[in-house]
């Protein structure tokens, strides 16, 4: 995250609003996972996204 209007990106996959309070405000919030739920629940903090698919 390089900084405030820098227009760099940062992800956010969040399991549940417990927590997250901070990012109000602050991020967009968007997406939704519709399939895959169970490869959302193995991802723990520090893990990297090697590739990531947003479709319309």
């Amino acid at each position: 995250h390089a900084g405030k209007d820098t227009g760099g990106s940062q992800f956010f996959v969040c399991h549940s609003r417990e927590g997250t309070a901070h990012l109000d405000r602050k991020h967009t919030c968007f997406g939704k996972v519709t399939k895959g739920v169970e490869v959302v629940d193995k991802i723990k903090a520090g893990d990297k996204i090697v590739s990531i698919e947003v479709q319309d």
